[in-house]
């Protein structure tokens, strides 16, 4: 339980957020322990989702938070997608592509557990693809049409920071 709260609140606090989910991190890590630690959290985060869901009772994972809120599993149906996108996001960056729009609609139908599955099956290839690189990977960036210039190190954190987000999210429908 710890362990979530802390990785919650720290990408949570760490930035601001604004308008450009990348204006808030800087184009490339200060060093290699940076973009160690930014790997790590990134790695982590269907772990850290999966405690969560642990700490919710099965009944209680389709029942939305609040009038408008989403329920843990549209949460985890919504980081599976934004972890598709994500890998479409990596691919450019590493071809120089612009970047394109928005996460795709989840699958339908899945219960919460196929999902958390999904979402951690597209973040396992996903760090893999990043991770076996070592640094010659910082130099992955493109052209968003809204943002400007995105970097790898930028759509991870903004990655990670999403992830706290919706962890948070979920951890609340207790």
């Amino acid at each position: 339980m710890r362990l979530v709260d802390d990785w919650v609140r720290f990408w949570l606090g760490r930035a601001r957020m604004t308008g450009n989910p990348y204006a808030d991190f800087p184009s490339a890590p200060p060093g290699i322990a940076e973009w160690e630690e930014l790997l790590i959290r990134f790695e982590l985060g269907p772990r850290i989702a999966a405690t969560a869901l642990e700490e919710i009772p099965s009944e209680r994972w389709s029942h939305a938070g609040g009038e408008g809120g989403w329920s843990p599993r549209e949460h985890l149906a919504h980081l599976a997608a934004s972890e598709a996108e994500l890998e479409d996001g990596l691919c450019s960056l590493q071809c120089g592509e612009p970047l394109g729009g928005r996460a795709p609609e989840p699958r339908p139908g899945l219960e919460p557990g196929g999902y958390l599955d999904e979402y951690t099956r597209l973040r396992g290839r996903n760090f893999g693809a990043v991770q076996r690189r070592g640094v010659e990977v910082w130099a992955w960036a493109a052209p968003h049409h809204e943002w400007g210039t995105v970097t790898v190190y930028q759509l991870l954190s903004a990655a990670v920071r999403h992830d706290g987000h919706h962890i948070r999210r979920i951890r609340e429908a207790c």
